[in-house]
């Protein structure tokens, strides 16, 4: 049997990344937001794909170029 994490709604993400439902729904759009999963009708985060997203978005300094 496989064992994963449960996924989580856009709630629980937007909460997590201090931003509105609707900022969230905008990334994902332009491909810019965490990973997500995409089941029927319902979009899902596994909460690891969310821990990677803001790794990828720490900085030491403002002006440091995205990766």
């Amino acid at each position: 049997m496989i064992s994963r994490r449960p996924l989580v709604g856009e709630e629980v993400v937007a909460e997590l990344l201090a931003k509105k439902v609707q900022s969230l729904r905008r990334l994902r759009m332009r491909g810019m937001g965490p990973h997500f999963v995409k089941i029927g009708g319902s979009v899902r985060y596994d909460l690891s794909d969310v821990e990677k997203y803001i790794d990828q978005n720490r900085r030491s300094r403002t002006k440091e170029s995205d990766p």
